[in-house]
């Protein structure tokens, strides 16, 4: 979609099918603005990667606290059925707050002002309410007002050159986000075909699941009594299995029965008995504990 918007507003689009070429392209950024702020992927990425600097666990939804607040301040207001109907929303300006909290926590505040280079709440409820005028190389804002980077000035009326500047530090900022993100998961490529020892005292054993090109696309964990559990994203969808979201959203595992009593070696074998482990998922071969990382 980004690269879609950015090459639309490049093309010349011709007279003959738009009334105002010129708006068409300025709707079509502001589109691409809305389009990006409301994103949840990124948002999540960045709080979870600080709450991690913080020393935390990974959270499936790193603002579900927020979400939980307003369900219980609804119920007292509204019918149950009413909140069972949709999910009840976190905004931008609620997950970029969050982000900004975690970050000044983990002495990183710059991470969470980042977004104030581009974030505008006034500006991006007009675009995705469509309370707003294109007139004169200017945009005219409904209602409220937006402090014009420019000259510090709260108005209802901001010029194109100013407006321009916001989209393009907000398509910069998500255009260095992305790549960093491909780049982060193709850095796995090297530990492609690597077993490593996960849990020592349950003793599992952790596979990436990396695709040819070097991309990071999901994991696999191996219990010592012939179990798995994994979590795989490509471009069929999401495949999991044996994953578990605890009450906090922290994700953790099905592994099997624990046996009690249970071998030395782990809570998940009997007594007497060996540790078996499902094959390698890159080329078959059985696997075994070894308390460092191996090639298989």
């Amino acid at each position: 979609m980004f690269q879609d918007v950015i090459s639309l507003s490049k093309l010349s689009l011709g007279k003959g099918h738009f009334f105002d070429e010129e708006k068409t392209k300025v709707r079509l950024m502001l589109w691409g603005y809305a389009h990006l702020i409301e994103m949840d992927a990124p948002y999540s990425v960045i709080a979870n990667l600080v709450r991690i600097r913080n020393h935390g666990q990974y959270r499936w939804d790193p603002f579900w606290d927020i979400r939980e607040k307003k369900k219980n301040r609804q119920r007292k207001s509204r019918d149950i059925v009413d909140i069972i109907r949709g999910t009840i929303p976190v905004f931008p300006a609620e997950k970029i707050g969050r982000i900004k909290s975690l970050s000044s926590k983990a002495n990183i505040p710059h991470i969470g002002l980042t977004f104030n280079e581009f974030f505008y709440p006034i500006l991006r409820n007009s675009i995705d309410h469509s309370d707003y005028i294109l007139h004169n190389n200017e945009f005219r804002i409904h209602k409220g007002r937006i402090k014009d980077p420019s000259t510090g000035i709260y108005t209802q009326v901001i010029h194109y050159d100013t407006l321009f500047g916001i989209i393009r530090r907000t398509y910069a900022f998500y255009w260095a986000f992305f790549l960093l993100e491909e780049n982060a998961r193709r850095s796995f490529k090297d530990l492609r075909g690597y077993v490593f020892p996960f849990d020592k005292s349950l003793k599992g054993l952790l596979e990436f699941k990396i695709k040819e090109d070097g991309s990071l696309i999901g994991f696999y964990i191996h219990w010592p009594n012939n179990h798995s559990s994994h979590f795989v994203r490509n471009e069929d969808g999401c495949e999991g299995c044996n994953i578990r979201i605890d009450s906090d959203l922290t994700v953790n595992f099905f592994v099997g029965e624990y046996f009690k009593p249970h071998s030395p070696f782990s809570a998940l074998v009997q007594p007497n008995k060996k540790p078996i482990y499902k094959n390698s998922i890159y080329n078959d071969k059985p696997l075994e504990w070894v308390n460092a990382y191996y090639r298989v």
